[in-house]
């Protein structure tokens, strides 16, 4: 049998989508109300979510999200800009 924990951590107002480096190290959530991005550092072992910083402007609601192969840059569409 599988056990399987849940996580949670705080995002800005109505998360919209998530997007995963990578690497694994890092989420980044795509804020729609909020028109920001939250940024969070990922524990390998269990799993749970840090922020990573403060949430980063992005435009009027975002709404998606990709990281580059290389895991450097964070692309974001918006629904209103």
């Amino acid at each position: 049998m599988t056990l399987i924990q849940k996580r949670s951590a705080t995002a800005g107002t109505s998360p919209f989508s998530v997007a995963i480096d990578p690497t694994g190290k890092f989420a980044y959530v795509a804020n729609f109300d909020s028109d920001d991005v939250s940024a969070y550092v990922l524990d390998p072992t269990t799993g749970a979510l840090a922020a990573a910083g403060p949430a980063v402007a992005a435009g009027t609601n975002p709404r998606s999200l990709t990281v580059d192969r290389a895991g450097k840059f964070l692309f974001v569409a918006n629904n209103g800009s």
